[in-house]
């Protein structure tokens, strides 16, 4: 298990970049903040370091927001937990859902909605007039919205306004211009490994972020931003510290392995649950079953991540069910959560 740190990456930090890791409360998010906190140190890197968790509210498993505090605390780096203000996903899921329900009822044609005389095919009319208001893979507002959108926002509060001031007043201006560019440039940890998908595998190790990254900069290598950078201009460089990582060296970043996992899973199975827990160090949702974490019902998620998040948070799955039915629209194309209320093991969250 290496660390493989791009030359842009430590040319940025040795500069005195803010080190700003992102986290979820996943296995793989928690493996690279243990790794970096220690690199961290190791190297003596003289700029802050601070973990963003971007919380869904509701739509979270339980235990997220508390795991991501204690692996935190644990290591003594400060933790930004951020959401989005106009509410949690679950409400913003409801609020496209009423809003939806507006844009194709008539569905008749008019004099203003001609599709009669289109060539489109009936398919296609139903496609553009009935949207679904779930997130899906062409439509992933629950990330942008409730994750991206607002870490960049965390990004920005760190920065400097024109009435900080990072140096006293005996101090020489080349000194005061090396602090502000210091605090206007960024390096954004994040856990995705090139092993978990083939899109995940295209991505580059370092790369600037155009959303907060000053408009003279975007477009360029991070090497070429980092030569070009000016004072008073902001530098996001995204990494991917363990892009090249398989998920044995994850498990043992984080202090476990794939064996011990199963056996817990197997205590948890014959309901000695306390115990299947006790000293684990990773996320509990693992235990319970899952085989990666996201939401606790996750649009894009297995079948097996979506049976045990509706098995272990039965609120929300009869929510969304409820939902489903309001809407006439499943969950996923051709897959409604209601469906699973059939199965042996869900016949109880539906009651």
């Amino acid at each position: 298990m290496t660390l493989t740190i791009p030359s842009e990456i430590q040319q940025a930090m040795s500069q005195g970049a803010a080190l700003a890791i992102s986290i979820s409360g996943g296995k793989d998010s928690q493996a690279m903040l243990n790794v970096l906190a220690a690199e961290y140190k190791r190297q003596n890197w003289s700029g802050p370091i601070y973990a963003i968790h971007a919380h869904l509210g509701r739509a979270e498993w339980p235990q997220t927001l508390g795991h991501c505090e204690k692996i935190t605390r644990d290591l003594g780096i400060e933790l930004v937990v951020v959401s989005r203000p106009q509410g949690d996903l679950v409400q913003e899921i409801h609020d496209r859902m009423e809003k939806v329900a507006g844009t194709y009822k008539p569905h008749w044609p008019s004099a203003t909605n001609r599709y009669c005389t289109s060539d489109q095919k009936r398919g296609q009319i139903d496609k553009v007039i009935r949207v679904p208001h779930w997130p899906s893979s062409t439509s992933r507002y629950c990330t942008s919205h409730h994750k991206s959108n607002q870490i960049d926002k965390a990004i920005r509060s760190h920065w400097p306004s024109s009435t900080q001031r990072y140096c006293t007043a005996d101090q020489k201006r080349d000194q005061i211009v090396k602090q502000h560019r210091q605090h206007r440039l960024v390096v954004a940890a994040m856990g995705l490994r090139a092993e978990e998908s083939p899109a995940r595998a295209k991505k580059q190790a370092a790369s600037v972020c155009s959303r907060t990254t000053s408009t003279v900069l975007k477009g360029l290598l991070p090497g070429e931003a980092l030569a070009k950078q000016q004072s008073n201009q902001h530098l996001t460089i995204d990494w991917l510290a363990i892009h090249d990582w398989k998920v044995d060296d994850v498990w043992d970043a984080c202090g476990t392995d794939r064996d011990a996992l199963e056996i817990r899973r197997g205590l948890y199975r014959e309901g000695l649950k306390l115990r299947s827990l006790d000293g684990w160090p990773a996320h509990p949702a693992y235990v319970f079953g899952n085989e990666r974490l996201s939401c606790a019902i996750c649009i894009l998620a297995s079948k097996n991540d979506i049976i045990n998040g509706a098995k272990h948070n039965p609120e929300l799955y009869r929510e969304y069910v409820a939902m489903e039915r309001e809407s006439g629209f499943t969950f996923r194309h051709g897959f409604a959560l209601e469906s699973l209320g059939s199965e042996l093991e869900l016949a109880e969250v539906l009651s």
